[in-house]
């Protein structure tokens, strides 16, 4: 088994990496954002997906609201699609995430 994590911050090339493993018979489990903080698929993440024999969505809870979170909310003001840290984000619901 080969297992990659946030995969959303690796670049295209890794598909065709993770292609040549599955061929080879290895299991790979990736994990990864489907999204980014406005809301825009990663698209690395949307091709594994189309690779993928199972897929496993998982949530959190907002942070705003406490419902069931699906999304990544940026709490600081910065363009860059991909800002690392944790203190910078936090999930929210799709409702609450429009709030700013």
């Amino acid at each position: 088994m080969i297992a990659f994590d946030e995969v959303h911050f690796f670049d295209m090339s890794i598909v065709a990496e993770i292609q040549k493993l599955i061929e080879k018979k290895y299991k790979v489990i990736v994990s990864g954002l489907d999204m980014d903080y406005l809301g825009k698929p990663f698209e690395v993440v949307s091709q594994l997906c189309c690779l993928a024999d199972k897929i496993k969505k998982l949530k959190a809870v907002c942070m705003n609201c406490h419902g069931v979170a699906n999304m990544t909310y940026r709490k600081v003001d910065n363009n860059e699609r991909n800002l690392l840290g944790d203190s910078e984000y936090e999930a929210r619901c799709r409702n609450c995430h429009k709030l700013r």
